[in-house]
């Protein structure tokens, strides 16, 4: 997560992205903590009291959950973060709320692209998001990731 105007600024380099590992956790989970963690970078790097200078941020995301969370909110705020069925405590409560928070913050236009799909040299967000994923995927192959401490 980038604010908008710097991603047309240069193509995006393998060097420029940053990986985190978490540890036990399901896809869902792993793809919505992700993007509190780029919130968290973009509240910490960019953000300041001022918010008239305050950059504009754009989400890009594959994962259909993390791009529907907002439309999801009041409903999920009205229940309290837990299940119409059961009554229980959704698995991801925690995660959303924390979402939901740094939404507010960070006040990021989150998009959905579709994921896989072919890189374009027309299009620098697949191109960048494309950069993203063959960084992840090489860190997988060689366990070069490591745990959070």
């Amino acid at each position: 997560m980038l604010p908008a105007d710097q991603l047309s600024l240069k193509a995006l380099d393998l060097a420029d992205v940053n990986l985190r590992h978490f540890k036990n956790t399901k896809c869902t989970s792993a793809e919505i903590a992700t993007a509190i963690w780029a919130m968290e970078l973009c509240q910490s790097k960019f953000l300041t009291d001022n918010d008239a200078s305050s950059p504009k941020f754009v989400l890009y995301t594959d994962c259909q959950t993390v791009a529907g969370l907002l439309s999801r909110r009041l409903r999920l705020e009205t229940r309290h973060f837990k299940s119409r069925k059961s009554g229980k405590l959704l698995s991801n409560a925690m995660l959303y709320k924390r979402f939901y928070d740094l939404c507010d913050a960070v006040k990021p236009e989150i998009l959905w692209l579709k994921g896989h799909s072919k890189r374009s040299k027309d299009d620098r967000i697949r191109e960048a998001f494309a950069t993203v994923d063959q960084k992840t995927r090489n860190a997988l192959r060689s366990h070069r990731l490591k745990p959070d401490t």
